[in-house]
């Protein structure tokens, strides 16, 4: 007796073979062979089991209004998300200062890092008569230019300490200010759950030209004042 194949089996129990061939196969299950009545039983209960994974998938329109919810409300992944390092793509103080500007104390530095098609301008610079350090930027989505990413989050980190914290507004920019310590890092959390490092400090960059990192200098001046306090003291 000539027996069916496993996959003229599973187009039989699907309902995809012609209706001569169906005619025939049938008539072959109904002179009694067991060995095909098997295979099309196995085929069946994939074929049901399929149909009940098919039922249970949402809609398409229930999928578009779930992700525009998500987008609406900063929907963030549960779970610690994965850190992604930024690429320094322009930093101001790589190139020779400008003359007559050399032999200044220090300069602001403008920083350019990017992740994918996302940017984040920085400006970084002391304020005056003071240690602290205002830093001003901006977060750019170079796929949507028009629409810079606003409300995210932006933090500095000196280790786990958090040590200041802010919000981009509707231009994507924001501000923060800190003390130059230790080796300060920014973090900025994009509204897809991703999370950009930044390093604000790069110790093994040398100066150029004789102009100091600024953030360098000022450490060296607090460590210089620190010293002269002590001396008075021993005296």
């Amino acid at each position: 007796m000539k027996h069916y194949t496993a996959e003229q089996w599973a187009d039989f129990a699907r309902g995809v073979v012609g209706t001569k061939d169906k005619s025939i196969m049938q008539s072959h299950l109904d002179s009694g062979c067991r060995t095909c009545a098997k295979e099309l039983g196995l085929w069946q209960r994939v074929t049901q089991a399929a149909k009940g994974q098919v039922a249970l998938e949402p809609s398409e329109s229930a999928v578009r209004q779930a992700k525009a919810m998500l987008v609406t409300h900063g929907f963030k992944p549960l779970g610690k998300s994965k850190l992604t390092v930024a690429e320094l793509l322009f930093d101001s103080m790589r190139g020779p200062a400008p003359v007559g500007v050399r032999s200044g104390p220090w300069q602001p530095r403008q920083l350019l890092f990017g992740v994918a098609e996302h940017r984040i301008d920085l400006r970084m610079e002391p304020k005056i008569d003071s240690e602290i350090v205002s830093i001003v930027g901006q977060v750019l989505d170079a796929a949507n230019p028009g629409k810079p990413p606003q409300n995210v989050p932006v933090s500095l980190h000196l280790g786990k300490k958090v040590v200041a914290e802010s919000e981009t507004n509707h231009l994507g920019e924001f501000q923060l200010e800190c003390m130059p310590v230790g080796r300060l890092e920014l973090r900025a959390t994009l509204p897809q759950g991703r999370e950009i490092s930044v390093a604000l400090i790069e110790p093994a960059a040398p100066p150029q030209h004789g102009v100091p990192y600024m953030l360098d200098s000022i450490r060296e001046k607090r460590v210089l004042r620190g010293r002269k306090k002590r001396t008075r003291k021993k005296v």
